[in-house]
């Protein structure tokens, strides 16, 4: 894989527990251009992601269907020349758009018998895979592997004046005069945790500056 389309979960946390599948790919797939499909309010999530390259708006309202829309947003998708989609959510209409973009490779769980629209479909044993992040993670595999590679844990990078900005918002004015802005993100912003259904992440900050789109450092339904 050389250039794939990730459409993404309609849910901040999902979005979240979705990056050990980014970082499996990146290593997988080393140089990987990696653009995820997202809705207006999980983008600036993915955008502190550095295994994605761009985030693409995704103009559908939760549980539209507009079959005519996803037809156009498909074929003007086309265009990008993907060679795999990766469709998280499990609905019919979520994989309808690497299928009418013609992307080769549509790669996603069974979900609402998409047998049509999905050409390398994974069957998922939830008693063997409990959390979602293990769940997203198998689909960078062969179809027929039980059990993901190892997680990574999650990483987004931060902007320190964008901290400063909001802990001046919020009131918090004795962080703000305290320390400067590199250590700010390190200070008041070393963890933050998102949890989603039984499973829980910590997600550890950097100061932003990683080239976007690069391999990651050590460390539902639309």
């Amino acid at each position: 894989m050389h250039k794939v389309l990730l459409v993404a979960p309609s849910w901040i946390g999902d979005t979240i527990l979705a990056q050990p599948l980014f970082a499996r790919l990146h290593e997988m797939h080393p140089g990987l251009a990696l653009d995820a499909f997202a809705p207006a309010w999980a983008a600036p999530v993915l955008a502190r992601m550095r295994e994605v390259r761009r985030v693409i708006p995704n103009p559908f309202a939760h549980g539209e269907f507009n079959l005519s829309g996803r037809w156009r947003a498909g074929r003007e998708l086309a265009r990008e020349g993907y060679d795999a989609a990766i469709v998280l959510p499990n609905s019919w209409k979520s994989a309808l758009l690497p299928f009418f973009a013609g992307i080769p490779q549509r790669i996603g769980f069974k979900g609402e018998a998409r047998h049509l629209l999905l050409n390398r479909i994974h069957r998922l044993d939830e008693k063997a895979l409990p959390q979602l992040a293990q769940r997203y993670a198998l689909l960078a595999e062969d179809a027929g592997t039980t059990m993901p590679a190892p997680l990574a844990e999650p990483e987004l990078a931060v902007d320190p004046d964008s901290v400063r900005a909001t802990l001046s918002a919020l009131g918090l004015v004795w962080a703000v005069s305290r320390f400067s802005p590199d250590r700010l993100a390190g200070v008041m912003a070393p963890m933050f945790v998102v949890a989603s259904g039984s499973v829980a992440c910590s997600i550890p900050f950097e100061a932003e500056g990683a080239q976007r789109g690069g391999a990651p450092s050590s460390s539902a339904s639309r």
